[in-house]
């Protein structure tokens, strides 16, 4: 269910209040996330990590063993995905139009189609995308409306009957004939104003200067101008001006000695009077509404650097706790500080609770390093020795698991490969001096196979993950077994990209007869090895035989994983092209039409998995004739490749040929000729001329030329 309507007329007290009357039922599990003004909540990755963990914590979850899959994007799909068919579970989240747009955050990519027994209640404003995304998605629909003329005249005269006080009809009449009183935090934020700072015999006055505003941000703004000249412009701007600026707001203490308040008394007059704006979580203040955030944002922003300063030169002096250091890594990055935020990050210590705690704010930081200076800012000094002194292996243990933490994030977060395998590879170093390792040193084999995968050093891997199965074995069987499946899977990948693609399908069916055994028969592990088999059958031309290994994949999702889990997408879409590739292109686009579906309703649509169904989908047309749909399918296929990928990537190689293709099967020789020239030229800067790829164009360009 979405909660919506616009900003300001009590969704969050309707699913506050709707909390309070359930959050006791033991009929279902409820977990809740309010996203509130201007702070670090509105993340979309710490949501999703508040959200796992309590997930993980309600049903007993054990950690995954796979390292790099608990530092994915996707582990909060896989912690719903395991709590499939147990206890129900609801999970509000409120106010989720006010997330951070980072990495395309308001398509809710990150947001899972959740098993049957999990169930969302969000809201949202009515006019913002993320409304356009879960009508797609199907959700019902509750519509909050403004306050009509009755409604407004019952909260003036029940909200001021509460203090005693009371307004003429004629003033009452005046307040509801503005358009923006029909917002209920506008009229109660007035009528808060006029029972703090109201002159009875300045009322109307008052009234009149509050409500020229167009906006409701207009009349928070007027707010300040008020408090303005009760309290002073730079006492006002200090105050609220650290609030706003500061990463997820601040504690009494630190606002009263950053703003250098001697007098306590005017301190607490201006809370108690501002006091109904402010919330306090964790000991910290922040802001109660998206409004009053926006409104002193704006304001204030000629001070924004100012402030800020003033934060780094308060917390420089009183380092007293990591959440101080994250606030002052926080405040060095907005004011790009480059060699203090560094300097700050080379300790491992902060390094691994920013890793623990602020991840996702580590990863701006770390990549706004890297893009000034990559050598420079290098992170391989984080590396934690632990062999130049004498430790007990308590220690010991603790230093060999930070490295391994520092690594995993240098490789999954960064995607800084060869700084993680200058850790991986010192770090297989020092636990060579020792003889009891062999578990740790096998995990260490198996990642630095894996980096080595990703930047295409297929040799290297190939070696570190042999000799991660050769460590892992303890005579007739594995020290741990799941190192070894995934070793066979990750060989599996080299040999197919090698072209052996035999020893590609041995090393996967390896793999599998391990998940098997660790798992139950149908589990997600063996399903994901069908399907690689399936792939390889598929690269190979062996189509018939790869329909089996991929519908084999297909029946084990569907058993785990409700119809529209994004799960199924890449299992469907590899179907979808094995039955192109069989000519059954009317079976085929059953499958790639149901890819498309739940890859549209899950991630954005610039994907590249929706732009290699688009392919599929674009072949699946042209085997059938029907050449204008294929052509459409190529050309989206095309644009999402040329937002996503290096200009001479061979996809967009591939792309311009496939409608190169069609445009001359549709006679349109003079624009085919472009698309095709565009082709040749990728392949043969990227590819050998002799690549059946160059020869293929090659080939129908000269049939075009001669046909002209």
């Amino acid at each position: 269910v979405v909660i919506t309507g616009e900003s300001g007329i009590g969704k969050s007290a309707l699913v506050a209040s709707w909390i309070l009357k359930h959050e006791e039922d033991e009929d279902q599990n409820i977990i809740y996330h309010f996203i509130q003004a201007g702070n670090i909540l509105g993340n979309h990755n710490a949501i999703v990590d508040r959200l796992t963990k309590e997930i993980k914590y309600w049903y007993c979850l054990a950690e995954n063993d796979n390292q790099k899959a608990r530092e994915s994007d996707d582990y909060f799909e896989e912690c719903l995905n395991k709590i499939a068919g147990k206890h129900p579970l609801i999970i509000v989240i409120d106010g989720i139009n006010q997330i951070s747009n980072t990495d395309d955050a308001k398509s809710l990519n990150w947001l899972p189609y959740p098993p049957r027994n999990v169930k969302y209640l969000l809201s949202t404003k009515r006019d913002d995308i993320t409304m356009d995304i879960l009508e797609q998605r199907g959700f019902a629909v509750l519509n909050m409306d403004v306050l009509n003329t009755k409604q407004q005249t019952k909260l003036v005269q029940d909200y001021l009957g509460r203090y005693g006080k009371k307004l003429t009809p004629k003033q009452v009449n005046k307040i509801t004939g503005y358009k923006i009183c029909t917002n209920a935090f506008v009229l109660k934020t007035l009528l808060e104003e006029l029972v703090n700072n109201g002159v009875h015999e300045q009322l109307d006055n008052q009234i009149d200067f509050l409500m020229q505003s167009a906006t409701p941000v207009d009349f928070c703004e007027n707010i300040l101008k008020n408090h303005e000249i009760l309290f002073g412009e730079h006492f006002v701007q200090q105050i609220l001006g650290l609030i706003a600026f500061s990463k997820d707001g601040l504690s009494e203490n630190e606002i009263i000695k950053m703003a250098h308040i001697n007098n306590q008394f005017c301190w607490s007059q201006f809370y108690c009077f501002f006091r109904k704006h402010l919330l306090i979580r964790g000991g910290r203040i922040v802001f109660s509404h998206q409004y009053i955030y926006d409104a002193i944002t704006i304001r204030y922003k000629k001070v924004e650097r100012t402030i800020r300063n003033i934060i780094v030169s308060y917390l420089n002096n009183n380092l007293q706790s990591y959440q101080s250091i994250s606030e002052l890594t926080f405040q060095l990055y907005k004011l790009k500080d480059s060699d203090c935020l560094y300097s700050i990050l080379m300790s491992p210590n902060i390094f691994l609770y920013l890793i623990e705690n602020d991840k996702y704010d580590l990863i701006q930081y770390c990549k706004y390093l890297e893009s000034i200076d990559y050598e420079k800012y290098s992170f391989y000094a984080l590396y934690v020795n632990f062999c130049e002194e004498e430790l007990d292996t308590e220690e010991i243990n603790i230093r060999i698991n930070s490295n391994f933490k520092i690594a995993f994030f240098l490789r999954d977060a960064l995607e800084d490969f060869n700084t993680a395998i200058g850790f991986f590879t010192t770090l297989l170093e020092d636990i060579r001096y020792f003889n009891d390792y062999g578990d740790t040193l096998a995990q260490v084999f198996l990642h630095l196979g894996i980096c080595f995968l990703e930047i295409s050093h297929l040799e290297e891997a190939e070696e570190s993950l042999m000799l991660c199965i050769q460590t892992n074995n303890n005579g007739d069987h594995s020290v741990n077994e799941i190192i070894s499946a995934d070793s066979y899977r990750y060989l599996g990948h080299i040999r197919c990209q090698l072209g052996d693609f035999e020893k590609a399908i041995e090393y996967v069916k390896k793999s599998i007869t391990i998940y098997d055994k660790l798992y139950t028969e149908n589990n997600e592990h063996s399903a994901m090895g069908y399907n690689d088999i399936g792939s390889f059958l598929n690269y190979q031309g062996d189509f018939e035989e790869a329909f089996i290994y991929l519908f084999k994949a297909l029946q084990i999702k569907e058993y785990l994983f409700d119809a529209l889990n994004p799960a199924l997408i890449a299992v469907c879409n590899n179907i979808g092209y094995s039955l192109v590739c069989m000519n059954k292109n009317t079976e085929a686009l059953n499958y790639l039409k149901r890819a498309q579906k739940i890859s549209e309703i899950n991630y954005s649509h610039d994907s590249l998995t929706l732009a290699n169904i688009f392919s599929n989908m674009g072949g699946a047309y042209e085997g059938l004739g029907y050449y204008d749909r294929a052509l459409y399918y190529f050309t989206n296929c095309l644009k999402i490749e040329k937002k996503m990928l290096p200009e001479d990537h061979l996809n967009i190689a591939a792309s311009n040929y496939n409608i190169g293709k069609l445009l001359f099967l549709s006679k349109k020789n003079d624009m085919a000729l472009v698309f095709l020239n565009t082709s040749l030229e990728i392949y043969r800067n990227k590819i050998n001329i002799e690549d059946a790829r160059v020869v293929t164009v090659k080939k129908l360009i000269c049939e075009i030329e001669n046909a002209i």
